[in-house]
């Protein structure tokens, strides 16, 4: 996992160490400020770990290793340089994740999770079908999309209340999906789509 939400800072976590073709606890911190490296260790060695940040801190979110999905978060404190953990409510393989405002949200399959970082409370929600591990945000709403279909899923963050909304065109895969100035974009192999809504 890579993550640059911190203004002075950029971390690459887990991995397969190449040199022994294990999986790898290792982070890697490179620190703009100096223009120097530094290493640290997350608690368990994994690859396809998700990376959200909130205020000052990075949140290293589930991945596996071998068959082994894991519920794992790792959690870095720049103010502090420490580390600490905390745990998800269910292993996941590898999350989709986004955070906005003081709320992390991670999904796999059909299930997301909401977890409040200022309160400590942790909710559970389900998207209508398994989604691609690909969500984006866009007006106060996330958008989870999903390979080989027509549809997604839309939760209003105000409301708190979900959508599901429909490609005017046949079923695309996705690729990559962005949102840039509250536009969507979404790329499958072939063609580009401008999502407005």
């Amino acid at each position: 996992a890579v993550s640059n939400g911190l203004s002075n800072k950029v971390l690459f976590a887990g991995g397969v160490d190449n040199s022994t073709v294990l999986f790898s606890n290792k982070v890697d911190v490179l620190d703009l400020s100096t223009n120097s490296w530094s290493t640290a260790q997350i608690s368990v060695p994994r690859i396809a770990i998700t990376a959200v940040t909130v205020d000052q801190k990075i949140y290293f979110g589930g991945g596996y290793n071998s068959s082994t999905p894991f519920n794992t978060i790792d959690i870095y404190n720049n103010n502090s340089n420490s580390w600490s953990t905390s745990a998800l409510k269910m292993p996941m393989q590898m999350p989709a994740a986004i955070a906005v405002n003081e709320n992390m949200y991670w999904s796999e399959n059909c299930s997301v999770e909401i977890d409040n970082v200022n309160t400590g409370s942790s909710s559970m929600e389900n998207l209508f079908a398994p989604s691609s591990q690909c969500v984006v945000l866009k007006d106060n709403k996330l958008v989870y999309f999903r390979s080989g279909s027509k549809k997604f899923d839309i939760y209003d963050i105000a409301s708190k209340k979900w959508y599901i909304g429909v490609f005017p065109q046949n079923a695309i895969d996705p690729s990559s999906v962005i949102s840039v100035n509250n536009v969507i974009y979404v790329f499958d192999r072939r063609n580009v789509y401008k999502l407005e809504f």
